[in-house]
C-alpha cells in the first residue's frame, strides 16, 4: 500500500493525473519541474470595501479600464462595484457595451467619465439597451439629441422603456409643453437639470 506522503505515493498522484493537487505532506521535497505544474488557486473576489490598486497588476479588465479613463478611486467608494467589475471579462461582457455607446453617440473621450458615473450599465442587457434607444426615436429625438442626453445623463439607459415613457409623459405634463418643445428642453438642460426631470418623483 502506497503511502501519500512518500515519493512513490506523490508518482502515483502524478500518473493518475492529480498532479495539480499540492502535496498532502508540506515536508516532503520536490523538483522546480514538479512545483510549476501547481496550479495557485485564483484570486480571492474581495469584500466590498477594498482597495482596487491592488488589484490592477493582475486584473487586465482593471487595466482597460484605467486606460479607457475609468476612476477607479471613484468607483471602489460605491458598494459592491469592486467586486462587480472584477469578475467581468473585458471582451466578454464590456467591449459590446463600449461599442453600442460609442453607435449611440457616446464620444471616446467621454466613455471613462461614463462609467464612473454609471459602471452599472455593463450590467444591462444589451437588447434592452437598443430597445430603450429605439423608443427615444420613437418618440421623434434625433440621434443628436439622443446622443447630448446620454452623454449627459448616464443612468438614462438604465430607465426600462416603461419607465422612460412614464417619466417624459409626466415631465411633458408639468411643464405644460408640446412634445416637440419637451425633446428641445431636455435635449439643452443641462445634467443637473435633466437627471431632475427624470428622477424627480410624483407629488
Amino acid at each position: 500500500m502506497l503511502e501519500i506522503g512518500t515519493k512513490a505515493g506523490l508518482e502515483w498522484y502524478r500518473n493518475l493525473g492529480l498532479w495539480d493537487l499540492p502535496p498532502i505532506s508540506p515536508l516532503e521535497e520536490i523538483t522546480e519541474e514538479d512545483a510549476a505544474m501547481i496550479v495557485p488557486p485564483p484570486p480571492r473576489i474581495p469584500p466590498e470595501s477594498f482597495t482596487l490598486r491592488h488589484y490592477v497588476d493582475s486584473s487586465e479588465t482593471l487595466q482597460k479600464l484605467v486606460l479607457l479613463g475609468v476612476d477607479l478611486s471613484q468607483l471602489e467608494k460605491r458598494p459592491n462595484v469592486g467586486t462587480f467589475l472584477l469578475k467581468l471579462d473585458f471582451e466578454k461582457d464590456i467591449s459590446k457595451i463600449l461599442f453600442f455607446l460609442k453607435d449611440v453617440g457616446v464620444e471616446d473621450k467621454q466613455l471613462g467619465a461614463f462609467l464612473t458615473k454609471n459602471p452599472f450599465i455593463l450590467s444591462e442587457d444589451l437588447d434592452n439597451l437598443q430597445k430603450r434607444v429605439a423608443y427615444l426615436s420613437s418618440k421623434k429625438f434625433s440621434r443628436q439629441a439622443i446622443a447630448r442626453i446620454v452623454s449627459r445623463a448616464p443612468y438614462l439607459l438604465n430607465f426600462s422603456v416603461e419607465r422612460l415613457d412614464n417619466r417624459l409623459g409626466f415631465f411633458q405634463k408639468q411643464l405644460g409643453l408640446s412634445g416637440e418643445k419637451t425633446r428641445d428642453w431636455l435635449t439643452v438642460a443641462s445634467q443637473d437639470g435633466l437627471m431632475a426631470a427624470l428622477t424627480k418623483k410624483r407629488t
